[in-house]
């Protein structure tokens, strides 16, 4: 059965330090994919680090910035029907 794993870049980051990528994308059945949650691309989040003033400037940019919807072409509605299809088709290797 295929595992589908949202992969944060940091936890890739972390598997490459312990050189455990390579297994990682080499294992049967596990389908790794990239979450998409930071602002430039179509998220809400912000990376500001541990900076203070960074955190604080931010958060006042959250309180006043205007607020339009963004979404990445999959973002449709459809994503549970197009999961199922690729675990049939996974299921059917």
């Amino acid at each position: 059965m295929p595992l589908f794993w949202p992969l944060h870049p940091r936890a890739r980051k972390q598997l490459e330090l312990f050189g455990l990528w390579d297994k990682v994308v080499s294992t049967p059945n596990l389908v790794l994919l990239r979450p998409i949650t930071l602002y430039e691309h179509g998220g809400a989040s912000v990376l500001v680090g541990n900076n203070v003033e960074r955190i604080r400037e931010e958060y006042q940019n959250a309180l006043v910035k205007e607020r339009k919807q963004v979404r990445p072409d999959l973002w449709d509605g459809h994503t549970a029907e197009r999961c199922l299809e690729a675990i049939v088709r996974a299921s059917d290797i």
